[in-house]
């Protein structure tokens, strides 16, 4: 049987990455074929604009306790978390349009990508609070085994969160993760 632990404030030790892939064009056209062309992030044929990888190991101690009991000792999360978005060098006929759009793009790809980051930084902050301060009336032995047990399912529904957001927002599409066309024809009007 496990004892509720004190809640503490959990802090994981984050280890933060941003990397970007460099994409070019003068028009959303152009930028799409470069970021489909140079993008990193691949599922079989299709290539993403980004991604957030995320990982984490934990530390313990355990000592038994005169009861028989466990109790668990310094616990300690590392979370590595790492961003992947593109980054345009803009072309020479850039409108002021498609750079805003440009922008408007990679702030709602930036920020769908923050969202698989918190769900990393959640799922370390909760383990490392079912940690802390936590005694057992089973041995060291079954706590670690419940300990990892628990973390496992914990970081598999988490996993399964992010894949199911990525579904749902068609990987960010619906939170304006996407660079709409409509900006090139309208500069292809303006043009004539």
């Amino acid at each position: 049987m496990l004892l509720a632990s004190h809640q503490a404030k959990a802090k994981p030790v984050t280890d933060f990455e941003l990397q970007h892939y460099e994409v070019t064009g003068s028009t959303i056209a152009e930028i799409k074929r470069s970021m489909a062309k140079k993008s990193p992030i691949r599922t079989g044929n299709k290539g993403f604009g980004g991604v957030t990888v995320w990982s984490l190991d934990t530390t313990y101690t355990t000592v038994e306790t005169p009861d028989g009991g466990c109790e668990v000792r310094d616990p300690k999360v590392f979370l590595k978390v790492k961003i992947v978005l593109p980054k345009l060098r803009p072309g020479p006929r850039l409108s002021r349009q498609a750079r805003a759009e440009w922008e408007r793009f990679l702030g709602a790809l930036r920020a769908h990508e923050m969202l698989h980051a918190k769900n990393g930084l959640y799922t370390a902050e909760t383990i490392e609070k079912r940690m802390t301060n936590l005694r057992t009336k089973v041995s060291c032995h079954r706590t670690k085994e419940v300990l990892n047990q628990g973390s496992q399912a914990l970081i598999s529904n988490i996993t399964q969160r992010d894949r199911d957001m990525d579904r749902d927002t068609r990987h960010g599409e619906t939170q304006g993760a996407y660079l709409d066309d409509r900006v090139d024809l309208h500069q292809q009007a303006v043009r004539r």
